[in-house]
């Protein structure tokens, strides 16, 4: 009889979830839509002057993200960053600082080609911004994105 109760918590314990899984960069494209933004990742574009993938080292990908929300918007950031296995700290990537990028609706920001280590098992983007509110008042936003790599 005491089997029984011990079998059920094992059967709960594997049949839910104990964590959520962030979007893999396994499978591409990959799209993410908010309220406010469009985000796909998708191999890198390649060309004579651009990043290639080195196997075992590091792999390349491509960031579009439109501003598919809110009209009235300024002062856009995005920042992307990678783990480092062993470590608290998130390494930039890159950063965006143009202040008209994403400012209206349909633009958009395309980042072609990004190296991320193949010890890194995350990337996170973050997008900050600023929407202005009545009488002048700003208030500011952001919004992260993370993939498993």
């Amino acid at each position: 009889m005491k089997k029984i109760p011990i079998i059920i918590a094992l059967v709960m314990l594997i049949s839910f979830p104990i964590k959520s899984q962030a979007s893999s960069l396994k499978q591409l494209p990959i799209t993410e839509n908010t309220n406010q933004w469009k985000l796909s990742i998708d191999k890198a574009i390649t060309g004579p002057n651009l990043t290639k993938a080195k196997p075992g080292v590091y792999n390349t990908y491509s960031l579009k993200i439109n501003n598919i929300g809110d009209q009235k918007i300024q002062n856009v950031r995005v920042e992307a960053f990678r783990n480092e296995p062993g470590s608290k700290t998130m390494f930039e990537l890159f950063t965006s600082e143009d202040k008209n990028v994403l400012a209206s609706r349909k633009s958009d920001f395309h980042h072609q080609n990004f190296p991320i280590s193949v010890k890194a098992t995350v990337l996170e983007i973050d997008i900050t911004w600023e929407k202005v509110l009545e009488q002048n008042n700003v208030r500011h936003f952001k919004e992260t994105f993370i993939f498993e790599q």
